[in-house]
């Protein structure tokens, strides 16, 4: 894709561009393999080689060695079950017992095969998230992996990873509508809001630590506070299927932002990449700019506990730049 600057780009956001705008595979390979060894986390060996299927292709070689040495570990001293049958599939990645990674790169595998002729593999510790998901496509059968244990196989099915990351428009579009469709069925949500803030204000990390200013203003655009983790996967997707403007600190949370409708408005509260790290993840400008949406970010002061990583930093959220940005997003 060509890159998509940010509808508020100014020049704090120079130095990301360095980084890989949305690099994602045109194709997710379809494969099987015999006689292979899995993690609990889903990373596979055949003959002591890492099964390229189960990693993702822009990972660093240290992330490439680390993976190695976890399989290899865990297949001579894991707990380890033998699974048997035909047809059995393997959808999950080492990173997606989180939300967002489940949604993007172990979901979308899903409408690559029919699934009613497949007998799943999955981790008994997902969250219920991941298992209300799973209950809308039909598979001929879950097997739940016990705690901590891997498996080996004399037959299995794997679906290649997307990029981490990086997201096929035409696959997160496919995904939106069966998703949209599946879950209204099975919603008794009792309210609609146009425009969301969620709050972390629960959370023992990455919160916002001036949220009340935040609030004061944003209830002045019209913004409704939402506490995510209050809401089923159901509920979630329904909600942003009809919501047009959604602001949120960096965060799984933000997944959402690809229920909404095309046009939507969405923007990114994230820690500031002056001081401790230049990198930022760009996972969700990546998202929402694949998703047919506006994006538009704002780094903010690092609160009481800074962090090298994003996900472990709390934020102060400068507010007069706040309102510039909900007047540029609103015209006014």
């Amino acid at each position: 894709m060509d890159v998509i600057l940010p509808k508020n780009y100014n020049k704090d956001f120079e130095q990301v561009l360095s980084q890989p705008y949305n690099k994602y595979r045109e194709n997710l390979p379809v494969v099987k393999y015999r006689n292979a060894y899995f993690t609990h986390s889903g990373i596979g060996l055949k003959n002591f080689k890492l099964l390229k299927e189960t990693l993702f292709t822009n990972i660093t070689k240290k992330h490439y060695r680390h993976f190695y040495k976890y399989a290899f570990y865990k297949f001579f001293l894991g707990k380890n079950i033998r699974i048997s049958g035909s047809n059995i599939l393997l959808l999950h990645n080492h990173w997606s017992k989180g939300y967002h990674h489940w949604i993007t790169e172990c979901l979308i595998k899903v409408l690559l095969i029919n699934p009613s002729e497949y007998t799943l593999v999955m981790p008994n510790d997902y969250g219920k998230f991941a298992f209300d998901s799973l209950a809308l496509f039909g598979f001929k059968d879950i097997i739940r992996l016990p705690d901590n244990c891997g498996f080996k196989t004399e037959d299995i099915t794997l679906v290649a990873n997307p990029n981490s990351g990086h997201y096929n428009p035409k696959l997160l579009a496919y995904l939106k509508e069966q998703l949209i469709r599946k879950c209204s069925a099975k919603c008794s949500l009792k309210f609609q809001y146009d425009y969301i803030y969620v709050s972390r204000k629960n959370d023992r990390l990455r919160k916002v630590e001036n949220e009340d200013e935040v609030t004061n203003l944003l209830s002045g655009f019209g913004f409704k506070m939402v506490e995510i983790d209050k809401l089923n996967f159901f509920e979630q997707v329904t909600l942003f299927s009809k919501c047009k403007a959604y602001i949120s600190i960096h965060g799984a949370a933000l997944t959402n932002a690809m229920f909404m409708p095309k046009g939507g408005k969405v923007l990114e509260l994230y820690r500031s990449i002056k001081y401790v790290n230049p990198w930022m993840n760009t996972c969700y400008w990546n998202l929402t700019t694949a998703s047919g949406l506006d994006y538009y970010y704002q780094f903010c002061e690092h609160g009481s506990n800074s962090d090298i990583s994003a996900d472990n930093t709390n934020i102060i959220v400068d507010i007069p730049a706040l309102e510039r940005n909900l007047k540029l997003m609103f015209g006014r």
